[in-house]
Order: C-alpha cells, then sequence, then structure tokens
C-alpha cells in the first residue's frame, strides 16, 4: 500500500503510532506484529525525514516494556535454527529498522542489490 499510495506526512504519524501500538499489548499477537513491522519498515526505508519520529515514539514507550517472565511471551515462535530464534518482538523491529536504513534509495525492499555497483 506505501509502495503505491502518497500519504501526507500527519497520517504518516498515525501509521507509525497506531503500529508501535500493537507492540505493547499486553498479549503478543505475532501476526500482528509481523504486519506492523512491515509497516514501520517501509516508513522508515522510504522516509528519512520520519526515521526520528518512529525511533522517539518507540523509546517513549520504552518503560512500558515487560520485564522478566512476562518478557518471555514475547519472544518470537522461531526454533533454534532460525535466526530469529530467542528475539523478541521488539528486538527483531529494532533490527529490522536498522537493516532498512542501510538499503540503497532507489531499490525496493527484497529486490536484488549489486553491492559492489552500490559502494
Amino acid at each position: 500500500f506505501l509502495s503505491r499510495h502518497k500519504l501526507g506526512e500527519d497520517q504518516l504519524h498515525q501509521l507509525i503510532h497506531m503500529s508501535l501500538s500493537v507492540f505493547f499489548f499486553a498479549e503478543p499477537n505475532f501476526r500482528l506484529c509481523s504486519a506492523a513491522e512491515e509497516m514501520l519498515v517501509t516508513i522508515f526505508s522510504r522516509n528519512s525525514a520520519l526515521r526520528g519520529s518512529v525511533i522517539q515514539e518507540f523509546l517513549s514507550r520504552t518503560p512500558r516494556l515487560p520485564c522478566g517472565k512476562r518478557a518471555k511471551k514475547f519472544q518470537l515462535p522461531a526454533t533454534e535454527d532460525n535466526a530469529a530464534y530467542g528475539l523478541s518482538t521488539w528486538t527483531h523491529l529494532l533490527l529490522r529498522l536498522c537493516q532498512s536504513s542501510c538499503l540503497p534509495l532507489r531499490e525496493p525492499i527484497g529486490a536484488y542489490v549489486d553491492f559492489e555497483a552500490v559502494v
């Protein structure tokens, strides 16, 4: 949706707020977190002016993150051979945001990138 349509900055801020809210539900919904993560990664990678808003919104909610035994239920359901094994939904989101900011700006997400040509 975001790849095909141009949204105003206010609408993007609302999407950021709504998408980040999913990660702070009392009980994790991994399918919803995955969809929200894709939305945030797309916004983060394509709108560099809004990167600060995404990070600021996340950090302002950080004190509400569960800790201890409550935090374990937010670990991604992944097998030991999976790279996401042991990661929480929040850690996975932050890693994806960092990776998305490193993509060449003109390449669509998921496209093959010839890194020798980029460097």
